[in-house]
């Protein structure tokens, strides 16, 4: 459904020297193919451009240069007439519940704001979708009057979910949807994605750094480190046979205690940061394996198997 070709997203920033610009790429030359009826799973650490890539394929900003392919059509040439009316099938769940959700209007007119710019419905069409789609996410219709404030982030995360689904997209962006809520709240969601994504045939990007989540979750991951993609595969590609240092270090943290005693790769070093970042492979100046060769030349795409790719000189558990 999506398919995704060296994409890449930077930002100008201040810098003291006025006759100097510093450039942030936070995105570079991603390469990314999201099938359709599934999750791809997106993991990193803080500051890697997870979020930047998210927002960039549905183009709430604009990316640099690259390809954004859905259903064969390269949606970044797309005009703003033609992008608005495509908005319906490509959504977006924010992280925040507290301020992805105008405090100023009533649920029903967050969930029929949607309606009323793509949809030529009546009211009372909208109020009757409104209702299904609030039940359907576990909430009571008599909520429609009622604001933000009112609502715990549970709620919220609900709301913002419902106001996506309304529109019935085809591809959806959760962008961290987890992370400002209790384990308890976080269960609820996913099983409310979960279902929603067999019902719907959603196809999902799914945005996080709980590694247990992206481990239930999802169908295929894929590990971002300053702004690069650095492997990809299915879920049992990434868990079980990972071949990228970075990959290997990141889920050897997860807590199992059917593996206790064991050694776990613990990462070393801080992160570098992302206007100077380093030469050749960006994780070099962290990775135990690294040889010269790392620090100078850029990893091209190494194909594991039909479904894994890594971005490694010397990928590990490789034949």
């Amino acid at each position: 459904m999506i398919k995704i070709q060296n994409l890449s997203t930077q930002f100008s920033l201040k810098s003291k020297n006025l006759f100097k610009k510093n450039i942030l790429k936070a995105v570079e030359k991603v390469n990314l193919t999201i099938p359709k009826n599934s999750v791809m799973g997106l993991v990193g650490e803080s500051g890697c451009g997870k979020s930047t890539l998210g927002r960039s394929i549905l183009r709430l900003i604009e990316p640099s240069e690259g390809e954004v392919y859905f259903y064969d059509n390269d949606i970044l040439k797309f005009t703003n007439k033609e992008m608005s009316s495509l908005r319906k099938k490509l959504q977006i769940v924010f992280q925040d519940p507290y301020s992805s959700l105008n405090p100023r209007m009533t649920i029903f007119e967050i969930l029929k704001e949607g309606l009323d710019i793509h949809y030529n419905y009546s009211k009372a069409e909208s109020i009757d979708k409104s209702m299904d789609i609030i039940t359907r996410v576990n909430l009571k219709k008599d909520i429609l009057q009622r604001y933000p404030h009112e609502f715990s982030g549970g709620q919220r995360q609900r709301i913002s979910i419902a106001r996506s689904l309304i529109l019935n997209p085809e591809f959806l962006v959760c962008d961290e949807v987890t992370s400002a809520l209790d384990v308890s709240n976080q269960a609820q969601i996913i099983n409310l994605l979960n279902e929603f994504k067999k019902e719907l045939k959603l196809s999902i990007l799914f945005i996080s750094h709980d590694l247990n989540i992206i481990s239930y979750f999802s169908d295929y991951i894929a590990v971002m480190y300053l702004g690069k993609i650095l492997e990809v595969g299915t879920k049992s590609d990434i868990i079980n046979n990972s071949t990228h240092p970075y990959t290997k270090a990141l889920f050897s943290s997860i807590f199992d205690i059917s593996k206790r005693g064991q050694k776990v790769n613990l990462l070393k070093g801080e992160i570098p940061g992302s206007i100077n970042k380093p030469t050749g492979c960006y994780f070099h100046t962290r990775c135990p394996y690294a040889k010269e060769r790392c620090s100078h030349e850029v990893p091209i795409e190494t194909k594991i198997s039909g479904t894994q790719s890594t971005y490694c000189h010397y990928p590990l558990n490789s034949k």
